[in-house]
Parts: structure tokens; C-alpha cells; sequence
């Protein structure tokens, strides 16, 4: 994920590293991401991450890019969460 255009979550956003890091899955259901060595690095739940080393994610946690800040959800959490959000309408 960054502001590259050919990266699979393009963010065009000015303080976002061309190549930013990347989301991985450890195992079913578990995922991770990694900082690539981004310019502004990278918090997850206000923890700087290593460069070049993978932390592992859980549901809910704040990813925060530079100054963008984002909320991880698995796809089983974010299937949940839509349908929780569309019986509220």
C-alpha cells in the first residue's frame, strides 16, 4: 500500500510513502503488516513499527500511515461490522 500507482491499495495522499508497507496473512484468519522503510513510519495502536519487520494485527487495531490514521478489520471482522452498520439504516 502507498501513493504508487501500481501497488494493490493506492492512497494518493502527500505524506504516504510511494511503497508504504504491505498486509500479509500469517496463517487463516491471522494477518500482519510491515513498514518497507517508509519516510514517515508507521504506528500501530501508537507503537512505532521496526522497518522491514512484520507485526502481526488483530482486529480493531489503529493503523496509523505518517499522519493518516486507519482501523484494521480481518474480512470476516469487516463482513461483520457492514452487516452490523446496514441494519442500522
Amino acid at each position: 500500500m502507498g501513493r504508487a500507482r501500481n501497488v494493490d491499495v493506492c492512497l494518493p495522499l502527500a505524506r504516504l510513502s510511494q511503497y508504504h508497507g504491505y498486509f500479509s496473512e500469517l496463517e487463516a484468519g491471522r494477518y500482519a503488516f510491515t513498514d518497507t522503510g517508509s519516510t514517515h513510519g508507521t504506528l500501530v495502536n501508537g507503537t512505532r513499527l521496526a522497518r522491514k519487520v512484520t507485526s502481526p494485527l488483530q482486529d480493531g487495531v489503529e493503523i496509523t500511515l505518517g499522519p493518516y490514521r486507519f482501523v484494521f478489520h480481518g474480512p470476516d471482522a469487516f463482513c461483520d461490522l457492514v452487516a452490523r452498520r446496514a441494519q442500522l439504516r
